[in-house]
């Protein structure tokens, strides 16, 4: 609870704040993996790193794969939606 009022101490976000810290998300767990990837590379026997899961042996995802699967998983329509509300103009705006 605490960490939602420290980080937006209004009582309410606009849709811009919103679609900008999925954005964020979106990098931070880009950025995260990569690094783990990085990681994994220094393993005295570092898993075969390509399209395949780890349930499928001793494997890992690669970015992009990994990337498609979270995207999947954090509602892409909800998302793509946002962005389209975010594209409107606003009451009083002219287009």
């Amino acid at each position: 609870m605490g960490a939602t009022t420290w980080m937006y101490p209004e009582a309410t976000v606009s849709l811009e704040e919103v679609i900008e810290v999925i954005g964020a998300l979106e990098r931070g767990f880009r950025e995260a993996y990569a690094a783990y990837l990085k990681k994994v590379e220094s393993f005295a026997r570092p898993p075969t790193i390509g399209e395949r899961w780890p349930r499928e042996g001793y494997f890992l995802p690669n970015l992009d794969v990994f990337m498609v699967e979270v995207l999947l998983r954090t509602a892409p329509q909800t998302l793509k939606a946002l962005e389209t509300l975010g594209e409107k103009p606003k009451v009083g705006e002219r287009s």
